[in-house]
């Protein structure tokens, strides 16, 4: 029969494994990393978002109450004035456009806001950004794509329109702007 204190030795070893091989583990894991692998973490599967991307148009200009009207009217809207219940009723303004109509809705602005009439505009489309890619913007979003749990949740692309302005006086193009 074994002595009592070889039986306590026995017992005692393997409990101060275990407790070395839980605290070891713990040891090399970084604090960003999931909890079940000793980190502070915790981890999920990746979630997806739910519907359709949502998009919205911004001019790098201050939202005077003449530019929010426009952007009303050339996405369909109809203008009621700021003080209405809803001072924008109907098209894509509340809803949001679908991403087919952004170029266009865009373009439709410009020569508003800029009364372009049959003067000449040109307009470059940067498309979405890529991973690496920033806009730094005054009025509208700045910054670059956000990804979340390993799905794009933000995105942001940079239209950019010059031409001349209309003048009803001389009924001739002039006046350049950007």
């Amino acid at each position: 029969m074994p002595s009592p204190r070889t039986a306590v030795h026995g017992f005692i070893r393997p409990c101060l494994a275990l407790l070395f091989a839980a605290f070891s583990s713990a040891l090399h894991a970084a604090p960003e990393d999931c909890t079940e692998n000793g980190g502070q973490a915790t981890c999920t599967s990746p979630i997806s978002v739910p519907g359709p991307w949502q998009h919205a148009l911004c001019d790098d200009f201050a939202a005077y109450l003449g530019r929010v009207a426009a952007w009303c009217v050339v996405m369909g809207g109809t203008w009621n004035g700021p003080y209405a219940p809803e001072p924008c009723a109907g098209g894509d303004f509340t809803s949001g456009p679908p991403e087919a109509k952004l170029y266009p809705y865009a373009e439709a602005f410009e020569q508003r806001v800029h009364n372009v009439q049959n003067c000449p505009i040109t307009g470059q489309d940067g498309g979405w950004l890529s991973p690496v890619q920033t806009i730094n913007s005054w009025n509208c979003w700045s910054g670059g794509p956000v990804v979340q749990n390993g799905i794009e949740v933000r995105n942001l692309r940079e239209m950019l329109f010059s031409g001349q302005s209309y003048n009803a006086t001389t009924q001739s193009c002039e006046g350049s702007w950007s």
